[in-house]
């Protein structure tokens, strides 16, 4: 479903979606993007028009891809390079440091309730293997 469709731009301005998209920076921003990308993919150049006015296209580097959950417990991605080269990159020492940055965004935001549990679905989505458990089942690091 597009929760986009059938919207205003004042409409979708108000949307947890844009509000996110136009208050992250940096390497938050980028994971912001994907997230949205992979989610909303139809529905991303009305975004990005509605968040950032005069928008024309995304620069390089940015990441490309579903986070994973390595053994060491860091969050990585595939990074596409200034030269279009695609590598697998470290995004955050721990998931504890993404999700405590992503929560500071969304009491800056004040989301309401519903708001902020579709953006932390939305994220749990974009990470699609934790890798930290051992063939026996065991955590191996947090």
């Amino acid at each position: 479903m597009n929760p986009f469709a059938k919207k205003v731009a004042g409409q979708i301005e108000q949307m947890w979606q844009c509000r996110v998209l136009r208050a992250s920076h940096g390497k938050l921003r980028q994971v912001v993007l994907v997230m949205l990308a992979k989610e909303y993919a139809g529905a991303m150049p009305v975004l990005l028009r509605v968040a950032f006015p005069g928008f024309q296209d995304l620069s390089r580097p940015m990441l490309t891809g579903y986070a994973t959950i390595v053994w060491s417990g860091h969050m990585v991605c595939d990074l596409m390079d200034r030269d279009g080269i695609i590598k697998r990159e470290t995004i955050y020492g721990s998931v504890d440091e993404f999700i405590g940055e992503v929560r500071r965004l969304a009491d800056l935001l004040k989301l309401n309730d519903k708001d902020r549990e579709e953006m932390f679905v939305t994220l749990q989505k974009w990470v699609v293997a934790d890798r930290r458990i051992n063939h026996e089942g065991r955590r191996r690091a947090s």
